[in-house]
């Protein structure tokens, strides 16, 4: 009987901390090759929704503030109320989740503009876990506006690709419409956000206060939190997320540990340790900086090149891997601004990008003028140049499907890309077409240029690769 009841006991235990996050107990670590499998094969061309024939029908989410006003911060929470409806099922067997508590905040560096902003992306918490649409049931959910996408397809398109690339987690979504205190706010994204659960998304477990644990950090230049600590040879901001020192969940131990760890890894890089018995490769789980490259860069990302939105991660049995891409709104060529800022010989769809530059941050010990990351030294590394090469041929068959991907999500979601462009004056076909062409157009140039890369030494006087004596 007592036994029995201990087992019951742990089991309970066990729950509430894979659903909370605020208990723990010792649980078996994954497998690391399960982390790193290759789940990107076998995945259908599209998914199989039911298409709607009008905005009335498409799935929605409604949210009330308590105040019945905008959003007005991104940093305090304001409780109110949400309900999602699917008439037509189009994602999941359920019509509809009734009308239940929650609370939101706003999200986002230039894509939140405050209160009186046209279409401002949010993050949602809900009272309970809870299904959506068909998701994984959680608490924690991110409205995504990408205002600055005239497809408003970049986000779906880059998820895709990341899945086909086996990245360890690949954010679900559901394209809806949203309603803010009863007025139409546009065609969005319900994410899933971006946070550590074993099971389900950053596959790590949080130890607090115990330099035995899993970790999750943010690459982010644009940070202005206190949370973070500067890398010592590549100068990069590297901020603290899970476990969290302004949560009291992460210890001065922590923190100098994965700081160390970290600067440990620069310090291979920057000694150009390829062979041996102590390389940079013993402290990073390879294939998933491959897999993140091959999608930042067949994306041309202005915000992948480790300077935004860069994520890292360590558990207990693992290196450093990056478990998902994200932010894609300003990708495939939807950046202007790139030949300017970064100085990049071609741009979309031709050109390397996340390859030859590193950041965003000018330093005068570069005469060129763009400290490099550790992407430019891997590049030397004929190791990962030859993974690149042999990833890039598994993936690639996989990429054919693309198209037809982003030819059956416009069709699903033409009543919510009409009726967000007659909001918002866009003509969203016109804009889908050319991502696709673009898209065609880079595939093949990425096939020619990844199959004659060699190892290289990247000159940061020149911002340029040169050939190895």
């Amino acid at each position: 009987v007592y036994l029995g009841c201990g087992f019951l006991i742990l089991g309970v235990f066990t729950m509430l901390y894979i659903r909370e996050r605020r208990l723990w107990i010792w649980l078996e670590p994954l497998d690391p090759d399960d982390r790193w499998a290759d789940t990107g094969v076998n995945v259908p061309p599209y998914p199989a929704y039911v298409r709607v024939a009008n905005a009335a029908e498409f799935p929605r989410v409604e949210l009330w503030t308590e105040s019945l006003k905008p959003v007005q911060s991104k940093t305090n929470w304001e409780r109110g109320y949400i309900a999602v409806y699917d008439p037509m099922m189009m994602y999941s067997d359920e019509v509809e989740v009734p009308k239940m508590p929650m609370k939101i905040r706003g999200r986002g560096n230039t894509t939140w503009e405050g209160p009186e902003g046209k279409k401002n992306p949010y993050r949602i918490k809900l009272e309970a876990h809870t299904k959506l649409l068909g998701m994984t049931g959680d608490k924690d959910w991110i409205l995504l506006s990408d205002r600055f996408d005239p497809s408003l397809m970049r986000t779906a398109l880059a998820m895709r690709i990341s899945r086909l690339a086996s990245m360890p987690w690949t954010p679900k979504f559901r394209i809806v419409e949203l309603y803010l205190n009863g007025a139409y706010a546009g065609m969005y994204y319900l994410m899933e956000q971006k946070e550590v659960d074993r099971e389900n998304k950053v596959p790590i477990t949080v130890v607090p206060n115990q330099t035995a644990s899993g970790y999750l950090l943010e690459l982010d230049n644009k940070s202005d939190e206190d949370r973070y600590f500067r890398s010592k040879y590549f100068k990069k901001k590297i901020k603290f997320k899970d476990p969290d020192p302004n949560e009291g969940t992460m210890s001065a131990a922590q923190q100098q540990y994965i700081t160390e760890y970290c600067e440990t890894l620069e310090q291979k890089l920057t000694e150009r340790a390829f062979t041996g018995a102590d390389t940079y490769r013993d402290y990073i789980e390879l294939d998933t900086w491959v897999r993140q490259f091959i999608v930042q860069e067949l994306t041309m990302n202005i915000d992948g090149n480790m300077r935004l939105s860069t994520y890292f991660a360590k558990d207990t049995d693992t290196k450093l891997f990056i478990p998902f891409c994200w932010d894609f709104d300003r990708a495939f060529g939807n950046a202007s601004y790139m030949v300017a800022e970064f100085r990049v010989p071609e741009t979309w769809p031709k050109g390397w990008f996340v390859r030859i530059r590193g950041g965003d941050e000018s330093d005068s010990e570069y005469s060129f003028g763009f400290r490099p990351t550790w992407y430019q030294y891997m590049f030397e590394d004929p190791v990962f140049v030859a993974r690149v090469k042999e990833l890039w041929e598994l993936y690639r068959p996989r990429f054919n499907d693309l198209p037809v991907y982003l030819d059956k999500m416009a069709d699903y979601c033409k009543p919510a890309l009409d009726h967000n462009g007659q909001k918002f004056g866009k003509n969203h076909a016109s804009a889908i077409a050319s991502l696709r062409k673009g898209l065609l157009q880079r595939l093949e140039w990425m096939d020619e240029h990844i199959r004659a890369l060699e190892p290289q030494r990247y000159n940061p006087a020149t911002g340029a690769y040169e050939d190895l004596n």
